[in-house]
């Protein structure tokens, strides 16, 4: 049984993956004053796991958020051999795979339980153009969570309308500490330069008209 929490219903938890994005978010959240009661991290087997783990972490010591890091890694096991290539359908890398299902689960289970019912998550406007059906998605989502545990959850997804690049061009104080964030899919010491996650991100820091200081191979 959930232990019983006087605040029910006020707090956020927040998913931080150490991009771009969720760093945003975090420092968004920070200054605006929103509750978080704990910024979630999922290592779900992905090869820079480590690199995305050091940012997200290194965000949460800097605004002073509660950090978790969630180890699902073995799931990878399970759909090997069931995608083409070396894959499985939580990886970002797996084009058109991407499945949110199992982490976002997790993380509505773990907000309901801490007395929570808002999960603040780093969606784009770019995310919602590689997938159409994500607002739908969203949608059925937050309805069936809040019908499984009786409480009026909802996904928040500040920055559903706004472009990555509108993220970098707008937040200058978030812009200085996103030399940290870790966008590729490899696993660094530098950002490879070719992987789609790099692409994404020099796509939006040359359409922000801004100088990115992460280091590419």
């Amino acid at each position: 049984m959930a232990k019983k929490n006087p605040n029910k219903g006020n707090g956020h938890t927040l998913m931080i993956s150490g991009g771009i994005d969720s760093v945003a978010l975090a420092f968004h959240a920070q200054s605006s004053g929103i509750d978080i009661i704990s910024a979630l991290f999922f290592d779900y087997g992905q090869e820079a796991a480590g690199q995305e783990l050091h940012a997200a972490r290194a965000t949460t010591l800097q605004t002073g958020i509660p950090f978790e890091s969630v180890n699902i890694s073995g799931l990878k096991y399970l759909f090997y051999g069931l995608l083409e290539g070396p894959y499985h359908p939580l990886m970002a890398e797996c084009s058109g795979c991407g499945d949110l299902l199992a982490p976002w689960g997790i993380a509505a289970t773990y907000t309901v339980l801490r007395g929570a019912n808002r999960m603040l998550v780093g969606i784009v406007k770019d995310d919602i153009k590689r997938i159409p059906g994500l607002k739908d998605y969203i949608d059925h989502f937050n309805q069936a969570t809040s019908a499984l545990h009786g409480v009026d959850f909802k996904v928040i997804t500040p920055f559903i309308d706004i472009s990555k690049s509108d993220i970098i061009r707008s937040a200058p104080k978030a812009a200085n500490n996103l030399v940290a964030t870790w966008c590729c899919f490899g696993a660094g010491p530098l950002h490879c330069g070719d992987c789609e996650g790099c692409k994404r991100r020099k796509n939006a820091f040359a359409a922000a008209k801004i100088s990115d200081r992460a280091k590419f191979a």
